[in-house]
C-alpha cells in the first residue's frame, strides 16, 4: 500500500500546490480554529495543512505519514517542523500533544478504531471523513449517523461542519475529544 500513496503524492498536481489552491482549503480553514498546540498530525501528507498551521503561528507540530514521498515534500517546505515517515501503529501517541489531527485518514485504515483507541483520553481530536469512495478508501460514511455510530463510543464530538463539493460529494469535519470514560 505504501507504493500507492507514494504514487499519488508524486503524480497528483493537487498535492504540489500551495495550500490555498487545495480543494481542502475551506475545510482546513474550519479545522484550524480547533487546533491547539502542540499538534500531532497523523497522515500529514505533503505538508500543505502544516504550512497553513505555520502561517497561523502554530510552532509546535509533528507530522507523520506512511509515504516517504509525502514526507520528503513536507520537509522541503522548510517549516522547522518534525516530519517522520512511519506507520502510526508502530508509534505511541504521547499525552504531551494537545491536538491529534486526522484529516482524511480514518477512511484509509482497516484498523481505524484501534488508532482512535490509542489516543490518550481527554485529548482533542480534529478529524474528517468523506461520504465518497476513492482508490485507497476502505470505507465511506454515507451520513453523520454512520460516523457517530462508528466513533461515538470513543470520541465525544463537540462541533461539526459539512463541506459540500457537490450534491453527492461531501466531507464531514469534527472537533472532538477522546472519551475519558470507557463507553465501549
Amino acid at each position: 500500500m505504501i507504493n500507492v500513496y507514494d504514487r499519488i503524492y508524486g503524480q497528483s498536481k493537487e498535492y504540489h500546490g500551495h495550500y490555498k489552491s487545495s480543494v481542502y482549503f475551506p475545510i482546513w480553514l474550519r479545522a484550524i480554529k480547533w487546533v491547539k498546540e502542540p499538534v500531532l498530525d497523523i497522515g500529514c501528507g505533503p505538508g500543505q495543512f502544516a504550512e497553513m498551521l505555520f502561517d497561523h503561528d502554530i510552532r509546535t507540530y509533528t507530522g507523520w505519514d506512511i509515504s516517504q514521498v509525502a514526507i520528503n515534500m513536507a520537509q522541503s517546505k522548510k517549516l522547522g517542523y518534525a516530519f517522520r515517515c512511519t506507520d502510526v501503529f508502530d508509534e505511541d501517541i504521547e499525552p504531551s500533544y494537545k491536538t491529534v489531527v486526522l484529516l482524511e485518514l480514518l477512511e484509509h485504515l482497516e484498523d481505524d478504531i484501534e488508532l482512535v483507541r490509542r489516543i490518550p483520553p481527554g485529548m482533542r481530536v480534529v478529524f474528517s471523513v468523506p461520504n465518497f469512495d476513492s482508490e485507497t478508501h476502505v470505507r465511506i460514511f454515507l451520513s453523520e449517523n454512520a460516523i457517530h455510530k462508528r466513533y461515538g463510543t470513543l470520541l465525544d464530538i463537540k462541533e461539526s461542519y459539512i463541506h459540500k463539493f457537490s450534491d453527492n460529494s461531501k466531507i464531514y469535519l469534527y472537533d472532538a475529544y477522546r472519551c475519558t470514560t470507557n463507553m465501549e
